[in-house]
């Protein structure tokens, strides 16, 4: 490739391609086949590449220097078909078809590679004939993760649906969008189907019912019913087997006048992001998810802080919390003291505008050892409440969001910079000043990898 001038454009590789081309650099240097295997032991990039490829590697660089193999010209001309098969399996669709049609080399390996196990129908824009999405899918047998994206908001059907069902083998279905598909279609797909594990539905706005779909599925773990307005009550997800559920803006009716003790409860991920669940709901739910190690509340703005205190802390296995605008009043002290006198095991709290909790608060979150993700975001934080926080606990805290607390200064950038030497993510924006020289400080964290602020910011002593 050459840009305008005519010059040569350095073309961007695959960490595997460009390991293999590390080994034809090294095997250009070499003058003696004799040489040849101990100077491919002695590069570290052939511990990426499997022992095959390795030895596929070296018998034909033997018979390149011994003269029976004409040396290539190319790179692509030397890559053993094992590495291509593995590159051309993280294409999309629409990249396939576009990197098919390079040569008939390529296409062969692309569409007739019947290991492949994953295809990806995003960015693709144009309706693709039944049959020919038929064919497409029939030289994949092995398929076992199926993704349509935005293709499927306007051509996937109960037509292309009665096509994926052959897909025997599949895992993971994902029709997020697909706004034509119903559920008696979606039904038939998942009785010829009983392997899936994971559906996505979310923006299937044609389904209404949640109960056939559960019933057809009887490996089902993972379900994705996000913004759906469904007319199937909570209690017919939770008496399944699902462990991973997401109900974010989803309209399920919450009939829960008792405790749902006599259920499984296998679900390890919940979600009811802006549902309208209420205290007594929520009280009468807790019972089934003892096992839950993740929790979104936010936006749930029917509860109190009060219902949080008293049922919070029987989920002692949760490490994930988000508590963002999650009742009708900021989460407080007393919240936090709930949190952290029962849930030691938490690993990521989400406290986004909590304007209430004060230092007693803040104290309190020191009892959580295994915490490694806190966002304080828009939090009255003052410099005090920080350092208590990561001096006694700044070891362990791998993600700091203190965006937007307007009452820190630069003395708590040093002090997070000198506490927290595993920080990777940390968020400084809308501070009201930050040094240069506090920024330098930051250099500490060895494992640092994004700092967030806004350019308006001053930087005052700036080299």
């Amino acid at each position: 490739r050459k840009d305008h001038n005519g010059s040569k454009m350095e073309r961007p590789l695959d960490d595997k391609v460009n390991d293999t081309f590390a080994y034809w650099k090294t095997i250009q240097s070499i003058n003696e086949p004799t040489t040849l295997y101990e100077e491919m032991e002695g590069q570290k990039v052939h511990q990426s590449l499997s022992k095959d490829v390795r030895t596929r590697f070296l018998d034909f660089y033997t018979g390149v220097l011994s003269d029976q193999i004409e040396e290539p010209d190319i790179i692509w001309q030397i890559l053993p078909r094992d590495v291509w098969i593995e590159i051309f399996e993280n294409l999309t669709v629409r990249e396939m078809a576009r990197a098919s049609s390079t040569c008939q080399s390529w296409n062969n390996m692309i569409w007739k590679n019947a290991r492949r196990s994953n295809l990806d129908f995003h960015g693709i824009s144009t309706r693709i004939p039944s049959i020919h999405f038929a064919r497409m899918l029939s030289n994949f047998p092995h398929l076992k993760r199926l993704s349509v994206g935005s293709y499927g908001a306007e051509f996937i059907n109960h037509i292309q649906l009665d096509v994926i069902k052959k897909c025997t083998q599949l895992q993971t279905l994902d029709l997020r969008g697909c706004r034509k598909v119903t559920w008696p279609a979606l039904v038939r797909l998942l009785e010829s189907c009983p392997k899936i594990t994971s559906l996505f539905i979310q923006g299937c706005y044609a389904i209404r019912k949640i109960e056939p779909i559960l019933e057809s599925a009887p490996q089902l773990l993972e379900l994705d019913i996000t913004g759906m307005q469904l007319s199937s009550s909570i209690r017919d997800i939770l008496i399944n087997q699902l462990e991973r559920v997401n109900l974010a803006r989803c309209s399920l009716i919450f009939d829960l006048p008792d405790p749902l003790e006599k259920f499984p409860g296998n679900i390890t991920e919940l979600s009811l992001t802006q549902t309208k669940i209420t205290d007594l709901q929520l009280e009468n739910l807790i019972p089934a998810l003892f096992k839950l190690k993740i929790l979104s509340l936010q936006n749930c703005k029917l509860i109190s802080t009060e219902c949080l205190c008293k049922n919070l802390p029987i989920l002692f296995n949760l490490k994930k919390l988000n508590l963002i605008d999650a009742c009708l009043t900021p989460v407080n002290d007393q919240v936090i003291d709930a949190i952290s006198s029962t849930l030691l095991d938490l690993q990521e709290i989400q406290l986004k505008r909590a304007t209430e909790i004060t230092f007693a608060g803040f104290r309190n979150l020191t009892k959580l050892k295994s915490l490694q993700v806190i966002n304080l975001d828009l939090c009255q934080v003052t410099d005090a409440d920080l350092e208590y926080l990561v001096k006694f606990r700044g070891n362990s805290i791998k993600t700091l969001n203190l965006g937007g607390c307007r009452e820190l200064s630069s003395p708590s950038l040093q002090v997070v910079a000198r506490h927290c030497p595993n920080l990777e993510h940390v968020n400084l924006t809308d501070w009201r000043e930050i040094d240069a020289g506090d920024l330098v400080h930051l250099t500490n964290c060895l494992n640092l990898q994004t700092v967030g602020f806004k350019l308006n910011f001053k930087l005052n002593n700036l080299s």
